[in-house]
């Protein structure tokens, strides 16, 4: 199956330089390029938003809390505290300090089967 793509850029490759119908084309190319490229970008924050609402998720479901601490000379701000208001992890961002402490509670935790 050829690529409607590049069946176009060849026509358009064989058309003299003046051609209008070798604009058109040049340019739609352009355009499916561009539609591409925004396409997959989409995908990518999809995917990104997935990411972070399974994450927040885990912290509802583990009764965690996510705080930033006052501390603004520390890197590490933000912090997740458990029920107890003990700190289980700590990390540069929201979406670190709650990986962080999905690994640390799953590394003491057997996982369920």
């Amino acid at each position: 199956m050829s690529n409607l793509r590049s069946d176009c850029r060849a026509i358009a490759e064989k058309l003299p330089a003046g051609d209008l119908y070798r604009a058109h084309l040049i340019c739609c190319c352009a355009q499916i390029d561009e539609i591409e490229e925004y396409w997959h970008a989409a995908e990518r924050r999809a995917r990104d938003a997935e990411y972070k609402v399974e994450l927040w998720e885990w912290l509802i479901s583990m009764r965690c809390h996510l705080i930033e601490d006052a501390d603004i000379t520390r890197a590490d701000r933000w912090v997740v505290v458990d029920v107890d208001g003990e700190v289980v992890e700590r990390g540069v961002s929201f979406q670190s300090a709650i990986e962080c402490a999905k690994t640390s509670i799953y590394g003491r935790i057997p996982a369920e089967t």
